[in-house]
C-alpha cells in the first residue's frame, strides 16, 4: 500500500497548490494558497492548512486554521477550522480517494495543539462535486467520522436570461431595487486602486460597529486586494449616491459560481435599496459572463432570531433555493481518536 504523507501549505509552491485547487472538482476558492494564508492573520488564528502527497504527487489539500480563546475566562482552549475540507485528486478511483480523505482528516486531529476541544468542516458549495444537479444527497463528512450539522445555503441559478432571473426576483426584491434607481444610487466595479480599498474598510468598520460583530483585520481585505481582485477571483461592487459610496459587496468568483463573500454598508443603505441593487447587479454581470450559480449565503428558515430571519428571508427574495451546505463537527478527544481509529480498521 503507498505511503500517504502529510506535508505544511508553505512547503508547496503555491503554483502547485494553486493547479491542484484548478483541477480538483471538490475544491473551490476556499482551498486556493492566498486565502488560506490571510484566514491565518484573523485574530487567534493560525494557519495549519497542508497537502497529502502519494509517492511525491499531490493527491489531496486541506485548508486549516486553529483558533484559540479562553473557556470560562481561564483554560486556554481552542479548535480546528476547516472552510473547504479535504479536497481530493480528480480519478484516484474511489477506494484510494477515501483512504486519502481519510488520511487528511487524520492529519488535521494531529495538527491540533495545546488543548483542542473541536474540528469544524464546512464543504464548498460552489465547489463542481457539491453543487446543482451532482450534490450528494448524504453528507460526505458523516462517512469521515464528523457528526452531521449540515445547513442550507440560498442558491441561484444563473443559467437563465435577464428576463427570467428578474422574474423570479420576489416583489420586495424588485421593489427595493426600483427604488434605488429612483434615488438616483449608481453601482460601479472597485478597482485594484488604494482608496476603493480604504473605502470598503470603512464601511466594513462602520457595520461591524453597528451590529456588534469583531471586524476582519485590514490584512485580510489587502490580500483580496492583492491577490484575488486583480485574478478576477474577487469582484467588489460599490454602491454610490450623490458621490459617496454608501454599501459595497465583495463576491468570490471561481468555477463558474459566485460566492457572497462579504458585505458592508451605511445604516441608511438598506432602507434606500442599495443592498438590493447590489445584489441584482452583480446576478446580471455574473449572468452575462457566463456564470452558472450564484451562492448567496447561509439561509435560515424558521429561525427564532430577527436578525438571522430577516437576512435569511433578504437572500431567498433574489430568485434561491435552499441547497445543502455540507457542515461536520468533530470532538477532539479520545472518543474522536477511537472513531478514527475505527474508520482506518
Amino acid at each position: 500500500m503507498s505511503e500517504l504523507t502529510a506535508i505544511n501549505r508553505t512547503d508547496v509552491a503555491r503554483e502547485e497548490w494553486d493547479a491542484f485547487v484548478e483541477a480538483s472538482p471538490e475544491a473551490w476558492l476556499w482551498h486556493r494558497y492566498d486565502l488560506c494564508e490571510a484566514l491565518g492573520r484573523w485574530e487567534h488564528s493560525t494557519d495549519a492548512s497542508f497537502a497529502v502527497r502519494e509517492n511525491g504527487r499531490l493527491v489531496a489539500v486541506m485548508p486549516l486554521r486553529q483558533i484559540g480563546y479562553r473557556r470560562l475566562h481561564v483554560l486556554r482552549v481552542s479548535d480546528l477550522e476547516s472552510l473547504g475540507g479535504p479536497a481530493v485528486a480528480e480519478g484516484l478511483g474511489r477506494r484510494l480517494a477515501t483512504r486519502v480523505r481519510q488520511r487528511a482528516v487524520e492529519c488535521a486531529a494531529g495538527r491540533a495543539v495545546g488543548r483542542p476541544m473541536e474540528m469544524r468542516v464546512a464543504l464548498p458549495p460552489l465547489a463542481p462535486a457539491f453543487r446543482g444537479e451532482t450534490a450528494p444527497k448524504v453528507n460526505p463528512l458523516l462517512e469521515l467520522g464528523f457528526d452531521n450539522v449540515l445547513t442550507q445555503t440560498w442558491m441561484v441559478d444563473l443559467r437563465t436570461g435577464p428576463d427570467e432571473l428578474w422574474q423570479r426576483l420576489e416583489g420586495r426584491a424588485r421593489t427595493a431595487v426600483r427604488k434605488a434607481e429612483r434615488e438616483g444610487i449608481s453601482v460601479r466595479e472597485a478597482s485594484p486602486e488604494s482608496a476603493d480599498l480604504d473605502a470598503y474598510e470603512r464601511l466594513h468598520a462602520a457595520t461591524c460597529a453597528r451590529t456588534g460583530i469583531q471586524a476582519h483585520p485590514r490584512e485580510y481585505f489587502e490580500a483580496i486586494w492583492r491577490h484575488f481582485l486583480p485574478a478576477g477571483l474577487a469582484r467588489v461592487l460599490l454602491a454610490e449616491r450623490d458621490g459617496s459610496i454608501v454599501a459595497a459587496r465583495n463576491f468570490g468568483v471561481h468555477k463558474r459560481g459566485a460566492w457572497a463573500w462579504t458585505a458592508a454598508g451605511l445604516e441608511e443603505a438598506g432602507p434606500l435599496g442599495a443592498n438590493a441593487l447590489l445584489q441584482w447587479e452583480a446576478m446580471r454581470l455574473f449572468a452575462r459572463e457566463g456564470l452558472e450559480w450564484s451562492d448567496s449565503g447561509e439561509g435560515f428558515p424558521g429561525s427564532s432570531d430577527p436578525k438571522q430571519r430577516g437576512l435569511s428571508e433578504f437572500k431567498r427574495s433574489f430568485g434561491g433555493e435552499l441547497s445543502p451546505l455540507y457542515r461536520g463537527r468533530m470532538e477532539l478527544r479520545a472518543t474522536a481518536l477511537r472513531r478514527l481509529d475505527a474508520l482506518r480498521a
